[in-house]
């Protein structure tokens, strides 16, 4: 046992493993970050599937019915942004024009407004344009190529999705069989935990980013925005990605509009409309939808957004947040790693947090603080 060593042995034994655990994550990734969807998919469809399996179906029809409407809704979803895509490729010529006009109309109101007139700016700014135009179709080309091997890479998911969601029993008795007998009631009570927080958390983001492509959509569209449907859905895809996902939507949708659209009006409005959308979303769509499904501490959100980034990619910045409350459940049930659960979980900071609550005592104070100063002037 470690416990026989010296502490430093036993740190340097706990680097190693965390440094090979890194190692192998990242080596592995391309075999690893679809087993990783296949899972979060199996949760997201698994309500679906126990309900056609107690109602209507045996296990196998009922997997493969859910897994059908899902390929249906997300085969519709491509194909449209594919067709929005096709149409934007062949206004290139027409949007280049708009673009070079634009940077020659922001050119000649420096000159104006401020007397900066410098040939040089002005070719770097052309020179940007032109080539962000004449080179994106072949960078379209190249995202479809990249694309399609996304999709061969991923072409096992629907067969991991199905395994996971006919084998879960057996997958839960294995664990079980490997645990004592005495600490049997707090495994189950700990898979049920893992269930409830990734069927809702994989539910509740579906339904956020549902939700706001409808809204991103409809503004867009009501501001006068071109190819609004496209950049509102696309946008909010993005918001898989917490935290960062909206102002990564929200930025290339404002680029986009000053870019193409007549008036810097435009954009600026887009702006507008997606920090509204970004703080409608961060303090009341996803507050109740996904709710206190996902309890970590923001600080450990952004860390693991970062890292996981870093080794993964974009798949591991959708996937990190999920596989961390699956970690804080698991540490809050070992006596050993329950500091760490209280590490990454938010708890010891709610009294500091900006809610409603402290936000009315806060003002409680303010409405004191003046009464008194005035009262004071008064005498």
């Amino acid at each position: 046992m470690l416990k026989d060593y010296p502490r430093s042995i036993r740190y340097t034994f706990t680097l190693l493993a965390i440094f090979l655990t890194l190692f192998g994550i990242i080596q592995a990734r391309e075999f690893l970050y679809p087993l990783v969807f296949g899972a979060l998919l199996a949760y997201l469809l698994y309500p679906m599937a126990n309900f056609f399996e107690k109602k209507l179906f045996p296990r196998v029809f009922s997997i493969l019915l859910s897994e059908i409407i899902g390929i249906i809704i997300i085969y519709g979803i491509a194909l449209f942004l594919v067709r929005q895509v096709s149409r934007i490729i062949d206004d290139f010529p027409e949007l280049r024009q708009q673009a070079i006009h634009n940077v020659s109309l922001f050119l000649s109101s420096l000159e104006a407004q401020f007397g900066i007139s410098d040939k040089k700016i002005e070719n770097f700014l052309r020179s940007v344009v032109e080539g962000l135009f004449t080179g994106t179709r072949e960078q379209f080309n190249k995202l479809f190529v990249d694309l399609a091997g996304t999709v061969l890479k991923m072409a096992l998911l629907p067969v991991y999705v199905f395994l996971f969601l006919f084998y879960r029993t057996k997958f839960a008795y294995f664990i079980l069989k490997t645990i004592p007998k005495e600490r049997h009631l707090v495994t189950i009570n700990v898979l049920r935990k893992i269930a409830t927080v990734a069927t809702r958390y994989m539910g509740g983001v579906f339904i956020v980013v549902l939700i706001l492509a409808v809204i991103n959509s409809t503004a867009l569209t009501m501001i006068g925005v071109r190819y609004a449907i496209l950049l509102g859905i696309s946008a909010s895809l993005f918001s898989f990605i917490p935290y960062f996902g909206n102002v990564i939507g929200g930025t290339y949708a404002v680029f986009f509009s000053l870019l193409v659209m007549p008036s810097p009006v435009f954009a600026l409005k887009v702006a507008i409309l997606y920090f509204l959308v970004h703080a409608f979303e961060n303090n009341i769509l996803s507050p109740n939808i996904v709710g206190d499904a996902v309890e970590i501490n923001p600080f450990f959100v952004i860390l693991g957004l970062i890292g996981a980034g870093m080794i993964w990619g974009v798949p591991g910045m959708i996937v990190i947040i999920p596989v961390l409350a699956v970690t804080k459940i698991i540490f809050d049930n070992v006596p050993a790693l329950v500091p760490y659960g209280y590490l990454l979980g938010p708890k010891g900071t709610r009294h500091h947090s900006l809610t409603g609550e402290n936000l009315a005592k806060f003002l409680k104070r303010i409405k004191k603080f003046f009464q008194k100063l005035f009262n004071v002037k008064n005498r």
